[in-house]
């Protein structure tokens, strides 16, 4: 039975300059890598051809044809899983590449090895490490269902990193709101980049801003609080994750009077070693949403109120 094949588009890295590329999934099973060639950095003869940059499995051939379109790779990779004798791909090197009769032109510009033949011998493959980055590219439908297993809704997800990271960052912000800032710095470690956005607005900050003295500020900031978060949605990879998450508090925030505050946040972990390290934090309270003219008053930086000034006071979170 044939496979059925779709794509995700993606930038590649390749030899220090970025190509166009694509996954291949064949059952939303990651099948294979290829990247477009572009005449500034390879053959002209070759641009705009698809090269296959990385198989898996059946589909890790080293002498892969180039092909003229996305689709044609996606059918290519079809015949191969399906164990159709691969014509298309014998039909691609000679008589589309002309690569037989030119062994000495290889489409990435490398040098290649010839054998007794002269066929086309594949050179080798940089290291590839796959990401699922967090861009208009990931959209929850079926085109990204080949990483379901690492890329989902928390509450179909079985990953115990993923459920620890999550678990944690409750944890760790309950005990923020309590002004119980040593379990908070217990739970969370902050990247050496780490980038916080906060609700209050105003200019990032960063890790090197978050002092002993800072931090004792934001266990006074907070108090007699109550936490708990909904998470709209969970993504992890081998080295990154990211939580999209409703944080929903009733504490005391600066001297206020306690009451609810809804934040809409975005976590980004990255693992360091065995450890995983917040690397950025954005948060806004627009959870309930706001008017078009209550956002273009924000936008020429009108402050809803004049009387307190909780961007310039807040030790930030």
């Amino acid at each position: 039975m044939t496979p059925d094949i779709s794509f995700i588009p993606l930038r590649v890295l390749i030899e220090g300059h970025d190509s166009e590329g694509n996954l291949v999934l064949a059952d939303n099973q990651l099948a294979a890598v290829f990247v477009r060639l572009h005449g500034a950095h390879h053959d002209p003869q070759h641009n705009g051809w698809w090269y296959l940059e990385a198989g898996f499995g059946k589909c890790d051939i080293q002498a892969a044809p180039l092909f003229r379109t996305p689709e044609e790779a996606g059918a290519w990779i079809g015949q191969i899983l399906t164990g159709k004798p691969a014509q298309f791909a014998k039909s691609s090197l000679r008589n589309r590449t002309g690569l037989r009769s030119a062994p000495s032109a290889h489409p990435l510009g490398r040098r290649q090895r010839t054998g007794p033949s002269r066929r086309l011998a594949r050179p080798a493959r940089s290291r590839v490490t796959f990401v699922t980055v967090v861009t208009a590219r990931c959209r929850q439908d079926a085109s990204i269902g080949a990483w379901e297993d690492r890329t989902m809704m928390l509450g179909n997800s079985t990953d115990p990193e993923l459920t620890d990271l999550v678990q944690r960052s409750e944890q760790a912000n309950a005990a923020l709101m309590r002004g119980d800032m040593k379990t908070y710095c217990d739970l969370v470690t902050l990247a050496d980049d780490f980038m916080l956005m906060s609700p209050f607005g105003g200019t990032p900050t960063s890790a090197a801003d978050y002092t002993p003295e800072r931090m004792d500020a934001m266990g006074r900031f907070f108090k007699n609080g109550t936490f708990e978060q909904d998470v709209l949605q969970a993504y992890i990879c081998a080295d990154m994750a990211v939580l999209a998450i409703i944080e929903r508090a009733h504490v005391e925030v600066g001297g206020l009077p306690a009451q609810d505050w809804a934040l809409r946040v975005t976590l980004v972990y990255r693992r360091d070693g065995a450890e995983w390290r917040l690397a950025h934090r954005h948060a806004d309270p627009l959870v309930g949403g706001v008017s078009l003219e209550q956002a273009a008053a924000l936008a020429r930086g009108e402050a809803p109120s004049p009387q307190r000034d909780l961007q310039g006071s807040a030790p930030g979170r």
